[in-house]
């Protein structure tokens, strides 16, 4: 079997140039009826490797669509964390693209004191196992991961973000967010995770923390179409902490023929595999996405109402990405004390 592409994620321009748009998540964060998701029920299924690059995916004859105002993924994540107290990024569970992806950011955002904490999908009763682990290298496969979750990719993100912690001699708190597996009387996952987070930044101004969870966990109240409401993450931590200001991003992958989200996305965005970031603006906010409805939201619910951001991988993601050196950025639009304004 060949061997995947190598591609190199890198970051070259300062945080001051990244906010020269509008931050992510600008104007409100919590208010109703101003955040879409798209795709949150992650993209399944295998790569299409015949499926045409991005940003050629109009019909013959047919006006090309105009580019959306995108930012390489990486990019996007320090002006996100620049401008806010937690970071919420959301993925398919055991997408090795996605996790090498998440690995590399870590290492760039922790490299350049953008991040403070990072927290997992990691049972919280497993922090003691994920400390030693961190701080001696030793018993990687003693930690427990919810099958769901686990793959040997999650396994070498873990390795990757070791010497980034502090008890491997970094920077930065990793924290295993989610509600012990024994515990199913203690409230919801969501709300634990939420509790972990509020906790973990509690009395820190200058924290900011970058979540790496299912896409699910990321979305923002939304009706069901049975009528209620749905409450994840985001929500729990605005009944918690209305005062920190939080940001949601989804992970896509362009898998099988586009449509929705996907379709948009694939014609409108530069050529090549990204990832791409793009704000849920006038650009995205009024798509019906039909990936929304498996949620079984009520009616009217489109991809801006429930996320802030989607980062889009293209057709041929790269499976493997080779060690870049930690990227110099400057953060930028910061209180003098160093917590998000």
């Amino acid at each position: 079997m060949t061997a995947g592409p190598v591609f190199r994620f890198s970051v070259s321009a300062t945080l001051g140039l990244l906010v020269l748009a509008a931050p992510v998540g600008a104007g409100g964060a919590g208010a109703a009826g101003g955040r879409v998701a798209g795709d949150p029920g992650g993209s399944g299924g295998a790569v299409a490797a015949a499926a045409e690059p991005m940003g050629q995916g109009a019909p013959p004859g047919a006006e090309p669509a105009a580019l959306l105002a995108a930012e390489p993924g990486v990019e996007f994540l320090a002006s996100a964390l620049a401008d806010h107290h937690v970071v919420l990024l959301g993925n398919t569970h055991r997408r090795p693209e996605l996790l090498a992806f998440e690995a590399h950011a870590v290492e760039a955002l922790a490299g350049s004191g953008l991040v403070t904490h990072l927290g997992l999908e990691i049972a919280s009763d497993q922090q003691e196992a994920l400390d030693r682990f961190l701080a001696t290298g030793k018993g990687l496969d003693r930690i427990e991961v919810a099958p769901a979750i686990d793959h040997p990719a999650f396994r070498d993100l873990l390795e990757a973000i070791r010497p980034l912690s502090r008890p491997g001699g970094g920077t930065v708190e990793v924290v295993a967010l989610d509600r012990p597996w024994r515990s199913v009387r203690e409230g919801t996952r969501d709300g634990h995770m939420a509790t972990r987070i509020a906790g973990e930044i509690e009395g820190r101004p200058g924290a900011r923390m970058l979540v790496l969870v299912g896409n699910n966990h990321t979305l923002r109240d939304f009706p069901w179409r049975w009528g209620g409401s749905a409450r994840f993450i985001p929500g729990e931590l605005s009944r918690l902490r209305p005062d920190l200001k939080v940001v949601s991003i989804h992970e896509c992958v362009e898998t099988g023929p586009a449509s929705g989200l996907r379709a948009d996305l694939h014609a409108r965005l530069p050529p090549g595999p990204g990832p791409w970031a793009v704000r849920f603006d006038a650009h995205l906010g009024d798509l019906d996405d039909d990936s929304v409805s498996h949620l079984n939201a009520a009616p009217g619910v489109t991809p801006g109402m429930i996320q802030d951001a989607v980062i889009f991988f293209g057709a041929t993601p790269p499976p493997v990405l080779a060690a870049a050196p930690a990227p110099s950025l400057t953060i930028g639009g910061a209180d003098a004390d160093g917590s998000p304004p």
